[in-house]
């Protein structure tokens, strides 16, 4: 279905009737718009589909309609978030039909959204319907009030603060008056910004059943603001999507999660964000590449920017993932100041010495390096130890490759280099900087001894 999580159809749409699905919440992410990263985060896909059921079961008791219809338990059948025992990753949902507009000329056509020309009578409104209580640092609405500021815009800049209750810049942190609401296409390769106007002309709604949606997104708003703060977090912004069936609007899709919104904790930042801001950390050359690309194709009419990003895309480093995966596995209970006080706090040390190793590789990565347990090696030296100047792969016993380890500083004993080679190392690839990766594996040699064969792989670049 779609990049973070996976969609299995039991009863297809109709013209006339919504279907059946179940929503799998993957431990996958996406960020900057890419769709699936090279990494996953552990736990992400149970707390989510955990926290999505409680929204929509609080949504529910607004009476408002939604697709929802349970989680699933451990029995294998959907149930209430009030009778599962533990949280679970699958979602039981009603279907409409999905009607993408078609990119003619450069520019995209919503014709087959309008009334007169529409063939079904259950579609998803091609709409994100956004909304901004404040301006968190890595706010998209942040960054464009500062460009209008440092081109000299000033009645653009004066326009934009006065919507959203201002006189004045707003910095970092700042909580709106009141919130602050805007639309993006849903269907189109980049989200494209919409006035309400230009919202409502390409939803497919009629007026009454577009100022029913705006009504509903405000009930969401209201019920994602009181929940946050209950749990000791501030909800600075997020988004919802919707569902026309038969002259109804219904909530859709999953709304007030980590994925959907951005949580902060004493000015912290708790959803993807964290995620985002460590790509540009660790990876800002692809950062910058990915938004060079999506330029480029807008300027020249391409829908599909993606294959316009030459840089290479690498995984982030294995600790901050596990850091982030704890954060969110904990996110849907009732009261995460511990949590988020003491996550917090692992999450900076981790980015600051991943920060302090992308540093070193940026410095020196030409020559050839290898981080090995926090310690970097040059890829001579490196070689040396493992015996591969000059073949591609080699062989060594459990006890060589040991007594290796403590010849190279990474081990304090013989038998702590034992226990790193079986538990660390088997079946392992340790990525290196300058286009070679070295990978462990158990064999066995013809005399049925078990060994390790040390390879080099070339034309691999990963952190």
């Amino acid at each position: 279905m779609g990049s973070v999580k996976d969609l299995t159809i039991n009863t297809k749409p109709t013209e006339n009737e919504l279907g059946v699905g179940v929503f799998s919440f993957s431990d996958r992410y996406s960020v900057f718009d890419w769709g699936e990263m090279p990494d996953e985060i552990p736990n992400k896909g149970a707390a989510l589909c955990t926290m999505a059921s409680l929204n929509f079961e609080l949504i529910d008791k607004k009476i408002a309609k939604s697709h929802y219809c349970g989680i699933f338990d451990k029995s294998g059948y959907p149930t209430s978030i009030e009778r599962i025992s533990s949280p679970g990753n699958r979602m039981l949902v009603k279907l409409a039909n999905v009607v993408k507009p078609l990119f003619l000329d450069g520019e995209y056509n919503y014709l087959e959204f309008f009334p007169e020309h529409r063939r079904v009578n259950n579609f998803v409104v091609p709409l994100e319907v956004i909304y901004r209580r404040g301006v968190p640092e890595g706010s998209s609405l942040l960054k464009k009030l500062r460009q209008l500021d440092s081109e000299g815009k000033e009645k653009e800049l004066e326009e934009l603060l006065d919507s959203i209750g201002l006189s004045k810049m707003p910095s970092p942190g700042d909580m709106f008056p009141k919130p602050v609401y805007n639309f993006t296409t849903k269907f189109e390769k980049k989200d494209r910004n919409l006035t309400d106007e230009e919202a409502y002309v390409i939803s497919g709604l009629t007026i009454s059943q577009f100022d029913e949606l705006k009504r509903l997104r405000n009930v969401g708003v209201d019920i994602i603001g009181k929940r946050t703060k209950n749990v000791g977090l501030t909800d600075y912004d997020g988004k919802f999507e919707f569902v026309y069936f038969d002259g109804n609007i219904m909530f859709a899709d999953v709304f007030g999660t980590l994925d959907e919104n951005r949580f902060l904790f004493n000015g912290k930042q708790v959803s993807k964000e964290i995620l985002r801001r460590a790509h540009e950390l660790l990876q800002p050359d692809w950062v910058r590449d990915v938004q060079r690309a999506k330029k480029e194709a807008e300027k020249n009419g391409i829908e599909e920017w993606k294959p316009l990003v030459k840089t290479y895309l690498k995984p982030l480093p294995r600790e901050l993932v596990e850091v982030v995966g704890e954060m969110i596995k904990k996110s849907h209970g009732v009261d995460m100041t511990a949590v988020f006080r003491a996550e917090d706090k692992r999450y900076s040390e981790t980015l600051a010495a991943e920060k302090r190793h992308f540093e070193t590789y940026h410095k020196f990565g030409d020559e050839g390096l290898y981080l090995f347990k926090r310690r970097i090696f040059p890829k001579k030296r490196f070689a040396e130890f493992f015996g591969l100047e000059t073949s591609g792969h080699v062989y060594h016993s459990l006890d060589a490759l040991a007594n290796i380890l403590a010849d190279m500083k990474v081990v304090g004993s013989l038998d702590e280099g034992k226990r790193f080679v079986q538990e660390r190392l088997e079946g392992q690839t340790m990525y290196g900087v300058g286009r070679e990766d070295l990978h462990f594996q158990r064999v066995e040699n013809n005399k049925g001894e078990f060994v390790y064969k040390i390879s080099k792989s070339i034309n691999y670049f990963a952190l």
